[in-house]
């Protein structure tokens, strides 16, 4: 039986009802106190999002299926299984950029992640399996999704052009390249398909773990579709 959890029911303003299926996504998260400098950045510079998680995007939005993964447990369990083939890496963050987006993202600027094979086979291996299991990534294909990878943290987004040229000249002066061990996934999950929440931690042992302090924060559009820089 599907999970109760796994539809959400909103109501339109005529006061029709629509079943929306929940969307799920897993993301690398810096650990504290390297989080909190990229959240104050983004407090400043895209004081809409300022609640959101600063994080890394390992898997698009996606829902799912009525085959191996049918229930949020079904993938809990799978996820696990995954994590406990993976070792613990080095995710190295580097220069500032930005890009203007054309899915109504405005510019863009972001924390350049060095696309390591470590980061390369994990999220080839997600998105793969994924699509094996039976989930589905609205838009995009499985090939298309490892194809199109473009590893990055967010710093702000919706900005207007000379917005995003101050926020990338600050940014470009305050921050240096840095790094931080991944040794877990973080889940996030969305009832309507716009705001995203955490939902809780798999570590690279296989272990499920609470979501402890970035339990229920925003995750606000960290799965959605991004274009790669085009500049």
């Amino acid at each position: 039986m599907r999970d109760a959890t796994e539809c959400h029911t909103l109501l339109s303003p005529d006061g029709a009802s629509s079943v929306v299926p929940v969307r799920y996504s897993f993301a690398l998260v810096p650990p504290e106190p390297l989080a909190q400098v990229f959240a104050g950045q983004r407090a400043r510079f895209d004081p809409g999002h300022a609640a959101t998680v600063p994080h890394v995007t390992m898997k698009l939005g996606f829902v799912l299926g009525d085959g191996v993964l049918a229930t949020h447990s079904d993938l809990v369990e799978w996820l696990k299984q995954e994590c406990r083939q993976q070792r613990p890496f080095e995710v190295q963050l580097g220069e500032v950029g930005m890009f203007s987006s054309c899915s109504g993202y405005g510019h863009v600027v972001y924390v350049g992640v060095r696309p390591t094979p470590a980061l390369i086979e994990l999220h080839a291996r997600l998105v793969e399996g994924l699509a094996k299991a039976g989930a589905r990534t609205s838009g995009v294909s499985a090939e298309r999704e490892v194809a199109m990878f473009f590893p990055h943290l967010t710093l702000a987004q919706g900005l207007t052009e000379a917005g995003a040229q101050e926020a990338l000249a600050a940014a470009q002066r305050e921050l240096t390249p840095v790094m931080f061990l991944a040794d877990r996934l973080v889940t996030a999950r969305s009832a309507d398909g716009e705001r995203w929440a955490v939902d809780g931690q798999v570590r690279f042992c296989g272990e499920a773990v609470a979501a402890s302090s970035t339990a229920g924060k925003s995750f606000e559009a960290w799965a959605t579709l991004r274009e790669k820089p085009t500049t």
